[in-house]
């Protein structure tokens, strides 16, 4: 079952309240299922990652995933419930898969072979055609100033 049988809207809002949490490995991950998958990776919910995006996303020396976004998702993975058949539900059985691309994540995502992204992607109007974005969780508030008035010279 995908992500498409869970509930997105769960995700969101709960992505929103779900700001607390430290940084650190979720257990789950599958250290064999480093590169883009081709086909569909087995579990419930699917979700790609890509290293070296510090602080939101990386891999520790074991090779488990780690950072803002995925203990941010650790917090939301724990909310979702997947329907076991007899009226009950489980946990939600969840794969990382490593994509090396923003372009290679977004072909998996669109092609079906992975359910969520949680490397940093932003929000374009191109791709709020295909996707469904959960509300922005983090504003960064970065800039850059000059003193007012002071002009600022190019090379001489």
């Amino acid at each position: 079952m995908g992500a498409n049988k869970l509930s997105f809207t769960k995700f969101i809002i709960t992505s929103t309240l779900t700001l607390i949490g430290t940084f650190g490995a979720f257990p789950g991950f599958d250290n064999s299922a480093k590169a883009c998958p081709s086909g569909l990776p087995s579990g419930d919910l699917i979700v790609t990652l890509r290293q070296d995006v510090v602080p939101f996303t990386d891999f520790n020396e074991a090779g488990r995933p780690t950072g803002f976004n995925v203990a941010l998702w650790n917090e939301v993975a724990e909310t979702l419930r997947v329907p076991n058949g007899n009226g009950r539900f489980r946990e939600t059985d969840v794969t990382f898969v490593e994509c090396d691309k923003i372009n290679d994540q977004e072909a998996v995502l669109i092609a079906g072979h992975v359910d969520v992204v949680i490397s940093p992607l932003t929000i374009t109007s191109g791709r709020m055609k295909n996707y469904d974005f959960s509300q922005q969780y983090i504003s960064s508030g970065l800039s850059g100033a000059n003193l007012r008035g002071a002009r600022i010279y190019g090379p001489t």
